[in-house]
Order: C-alpha cells, then sequence, then structure tokens
C-alpha cells in the first residue's frame, strides 16, 4: 500500500488527476487473497479442521460434565485430550492444574507451553429473589 500511495501522491503532485487504476497498482484486493489463501490452504484452516491421530491402542474416558477425555493407557497416560467441538486445541494433549479456586488446562512444556484458564461456569444464585407487590 506504501508504493499505492506514492504513486498517487507523485501524480497528484504533477499536476494531473491519478486514476484509480494508477492508486491501487500492485495492491491486490481482499477476495483474491483470501481465494489464494483457500486454494493453498492456509495452515490456520488445517489446525482448526483436523484432528491431530492419536497413537494406536490409546484408550479414554470420557470425564462426566467436562468436553475433555482422561487418557488411561499409553504414552500420554494420566493427562486429558480436549474434545470441545470448534476449540482450536482440540485433539491437543494437556495437564489439568488446579490452584486456589481456578482451574488450568497446560498445554506443551518449555517455551512452548500454553496455559488456558477455564473459567468457572456462573449460575444465578437461588437464594436472591425479587417479589415486586
Amino acid at each position: 500500500m506504501i508504493e499505492s500511495t506514492q504513486a498517487a501522491s507523485a501524480a497528484t503532485n504533477a499536476g494531473t488527476t491519478p486514476t484509480r487504476a494508477a492508486a491501487v497498482q500492485g495492491v491486490k484486493s481482499f477476495a483474491s487473497v483470501l481465494a489464494k489463501s483457500a486454494n493453498t490452504g492456509s495452515s490456520t484452516a488445517t489446525t482448526t479442521t483436523e484432528t491431530p491421530a492419536r497413537p494406536d491402542g490409546e484408550q479414554t474416558k470420557k470425564v462426566a460434565g467436562h468436553p475433555f477425555a482422561r487418557i488411561v493407557n499409553g504414552d500420554d497416560k494420566g493427562l486429558y485430550l480436549n474434545q470441545l467441538a470448534g476449540s482450536p486445541r482440540v485433539g491437543k494433549v494437556f495437564k489439568l492444574v488446579e490452584r486456589a479456586d481456578h482451574v488450568f488446562h497446560v498445554y506443551g512444556t518449555g517455551k512452548d507451553r500454553v496455559i488456558v484458564e477455564v473459567k468457572a461456569k456462573t449460575t444465578p444464585d437461588s437464594t436472591t429473589t425479587t417479589t415486586t407487590s
């Protein structure tokens, strides 16, 4: 976009009226960039739609009331498998950490570690009622 701005200002400074073609010379439209990324298959599209393959023989047990399962055998035994549909981390393995009334999912280790805090569901307090007379 810097080039197109310079081309337009150069044309204006020369005393001529810049044309639309001169102003957008070398600038791609959003639609063309979007179409190109759809055709080549961008990396973000593949990570959100494809679930990574798990090792053969690995078994999981669904955790009641949560969108994840505990891995009961294999290399990742004792960790959890994210199964929340639509999540960017679906199919990824994490460690469940609870600290001072907060729950965290810890994905990876070292500098590649990602920590996600799980917010508690808020429910309306049943003792608070309002009456009108």
